[in-house]
């Protein structure tokens, strides 16, 4: 007679699984490792697979509870990404396949969230509800422990999960089978295919199924890889044999320049170039944008966004200036002081230099940085600083409900300068608002005709197309977070305790600014400014050391970045999040060792959600 168990996971619903036989040696092994390892905390390695062990190892250092699953934060699913695309009709095939089996078939993204669960089994059904296997929640082993979706996404290997092997007691009923899905090109982590049941049910099968369903899908991934790329191939040679002049196409993983791009550009150069154009090209409109070179020269870039979004596309580059008439930033950077922007960093100056060019030169353009940065003091100084007898209008697109009418002031004022803020911030309507009230104005030839800065702080969250807005600002101005001019801080430090403290005789140890720039500053000035608040709210004179500082400005890298190594922990942070995590994809598309990858990392300190 079978034996029953009943599982409630916290849940006002109760569910009837069988439990699991243990009448075979290798479940029986791991049902006493699993009583000594918590009982005891002693792993038995003759009893329990090394992949197990591990993971149960990571479990328990990150405190999961052993008695409950809990359930990861619910996300929003993405129904068409390219692995959900590429998936779906494998899934839907296995899943008639075992239509009249107690079998769910799962997929789930590189953070663990479920995207599909199909099952032909209600009572199983039920049990994978009640211990939040359910799409929109995640399975990784962060929130659940050792499981079949979220071992094989933390060690990136297959893996089969039995019973016992389980670390949750809420899973211990079942057992899975999980594979990871790799990008076929690059080897990141898309996520994994798995399969559940009954523990009592288990059998090598699984792990068989689960297999052929990680290459079908692959395959697939190929064939869809291959044919974005070829499209793309054949737009590039086409653009060659009529432009002339440096070519470039770009796609996730694929570079391919001409002869003219080798040539006429440096390696610096080229990763300027797709930089500048990546938010062009992902915007999907043709717009010529300009782009200031490490080189010091100026190239003007006409972008062809491909079908099917993404930063992929055709780039034609042109070089416009050489360097040698770019007037040097030290004698810019000292006039911008006079209205509150400081700093002499020679990263800080370029980006101060192109913008004082541009505006001398009356150049519609778009500031592009995060937030805090300094965007718009910027904007507000170079105009003070080059016109300072004419009007400017400051208007703030997020949060002036009548933006509208104070653009449309602006516009039709008489050599006025008007700055748009948060250009991120419109919507579809929005954006073709603003177009209306521009363009009219863009290509005039009268001697007044405003000029126009916007600031732009792209996010992952932003999907509306600005190309239409985009090309009408035919310059794009990078201003660098304060982690990437970070030596600035002697400068900015002194600066905002004269603008806010009013008098006040406050100072800091130099052992208290070297422990501020080792910080990341995530909001960069603007987080610093109230930092300096805070420090003037608790007293107004003396000196100010570690100890004193907010408990925020504590938690530090081991040691202050230089600019150069604030860059290269910034590209490492962004390959890893692009890999999902995945260390050996990073490192190759940085041109890195595995070695040295591994050892930034540690000396960065950087963490992989």
């Amino acid at each position: 007679m079978q034996e029953w168990d009943t599982a409630d996971n916290g849940s006002d619903r109760t569910v009837q699984a069988p439990a699991v036989r243990i009448d075979d040696a290798g479940t029986r092994d791991a049902a006493r490792a699993r009583s000594a390892f918590f009982g005891r905390n002693v792993i038995d390695q003759s009893r329990v697979r090394a992949p197990i062990a591990a993971s149960w190892q990571r479990a328990r250092e990150r405190h999961i509870d052993v008695d409950r699953v809990e359930q990861g934060t619910v996300a929003d699913v993405d129904p068409d990404s390219i692995l959900a695309r590429a998936a779906r009709p494998i899934i839907e095939d296995m899943a008639e396949q075992l239509a009249n089996e107690p079998t769910s078939v799962i997929l789930c993204d590189a953070q663990g969230v479920i995207l599909e669960r199909r099952s032909g089994d209600s009572s199983l059904t039920r049990y994978l509800d009640t211990v939040g296997l359910v799409p929109g929640f995640s399975y990784a082993e962060q929130f659940v422990g050792t499981n079949g979706i979220g071992t094989a996404l933390e060690d990136g290997e297959p893996i089969r999960v039995f019973g016992h092997e389980h670390y949750a007691e809420g899973l211990v009923r079942l057992a899975c089978a999980g594979y990871p899905i790799k990008h076929p090109q690059s080897g990141a982590v898309l996520g994994v295919v798995d399969l559940t049941c009954w523990g009592a049910d288990a059998n090598r099968f699984m792990t068989h199924a689960v297999t052929n369903m990680a290459r079908r899908v692959t395959g697939v991934l190929w064939e869809e890889t291959n044919s974005r790329q070829l499209s793309l191939a054949r737009r590039y040679l086409t653009v060659c044999d009529e432009a002339q002049g440096a070519v470039f196409a770009v796609d996730d993983n694929l570079l391919m320049m001409n002869e003219q791009a080798r040539t006429q550009f440096s390696a610096g150069d080229h990763a300027a170039l797709l930089a500048g154009a990546q938010p062009v090209l992902e915007a999907g409109t043709q717009r010529r944008v300009m782009v200031d070179l490490p080189s010091g020269a100026t190239a003007r870039v006409h972008c062809l966004p491909a079908a099917g979004g993404g930063a992929r596309g055709i780039l034609k580059a042109r070089m416009i200036t050489d360097g040698t008439t770019r007037p040097p930033s030290s004698g810019v950077v000292a006039p911008y002081a006079r209205f509150g922007v400081v700093g002499s960093a020679p990263l800080w100056g370029r980006c101060t230099a192109a913008i004082d060019r541009h505006i001398g030169e009356d150049s519609w353009m778009m500031l592009e940085g995060e937030s805090g940065a300094g965007k718009t003091a910027l904007a507000v100084a170079a105009h003070r600083l080059r016109r300072p007898t004419s009007p400017l209008v400051v208007v703030d697109l997020a949060e002036e409900v009548d933006w509208h009418d104070r653009v449309d002031e602006g516009m039709n004022g008489d050599h006025t300068t008007v700055v748009l803020r948060h250009l991120e911030s419109l919507d579809s309507a929005g954006v073709s608002a603003l177009v209306d009230l521009l363009e009219p104005h863009r290509e005039s030839h009268d001697p007044g005709r405003p000029t126009v800065i916007a600031t732009f702080t792209p996010s992952d969250g932003h999907d509306v197309d600005l190309g239409v807005v985009m090309e009408l600002l035919t310059v794009s101005v990078a201003v660098p977070p304060l982690r990437h001019h970070i030596e600035d801080l002697d400068e900015l430090i002194p600066h905002l305790l004269g603008m806010l403290g009013h008098g006040t005789n406050l100072s800091f140890t130099p052992a208290a600014v070297r422990n501020l720039k080792r910080n990341h500053w995530p909001e960069n000035v603007r987080q610093l400014r109230q930092v300096v608040l805070k420090l003037l709210s608790r007293r107004r004179s003396g000196v100010v050391d570690v100890d004193d500082l907010p408990i925020e400005c504590r938690l530090t890298t081991r040691r202050v970045l230089t600019p150069l190594e604030a860059i290269e922990c910034d590209a490492i942070a962004t390959a890893l999040n692009d890999a999902s995590g995945d260390k050996v994809s990073a490192a190759r598309q940085l041109g890195m060792s595995r070695a040295t990858i591994y050892r930034k990392i540690r000396e960065y300190g950087l963490s992989i959600a």
